[in-house]
């Protein structure tokens, strides 16, 4: 056999060279994001996966619920506030099942079990009553 060089295709950009154009997002907010909403509790309690975020955006879906929702997208406005849209995707369709915007981080969670009737905690589990009582 010749002694043949490899020669990657276009996609393949040596980044020695300096020809990669390496995207690299900011995901501080959509960490965030899902901190305030309850981090790995709120994943197991909804059955969210498929996270996806950018600069201002988070993303993901959510197992079944009694309005459909499949996906819900959280970005985050200018004015530091919440812009949520829960969404129901079938097939090759896409309907915006409910709109909420200008939410402040702690009524995220509220918010999102009002629209999707997914609870997003265990609360307390009766602590207070029995505390009461």
């Amino acid at each position: 056999m010749k002694d043949q060089k490899h020669t990657p295709g276009p996609w393949a950009a040596h980044p020695s060279r300096g020809e990669s154009k390496q995207i690299m997002t900011d995901l501080t907010v959509a960490k965030t994001i899902l901190a305030q909403l309850g981090g790995n509790r709120f994943i197991v309690m909804t059955g969210s996966k498929n996270f996806g975020g950018s600069d201002n955006l988070l993303s993901f879906k959510i197992g079944r619920n009694s309005s459909r929702v499949t996906h819900v997208r959280i970005k985050l406005n200018s004015l530091d506030l919440y812009d949520v849209e829960y969404i129901r995707v079938w097939g090759i369709k896409l309907e915006t099942v409910a709109e909420s915007s200008g939410l402040y981080a702690d009524m995220l969670r509220d918010d999102f079990t009002e629209k999707t009737g997914l609870a997003v905690s265990l609360g307390t589990c009766g602590e207070t009553e029995r505390m009461e009582g």
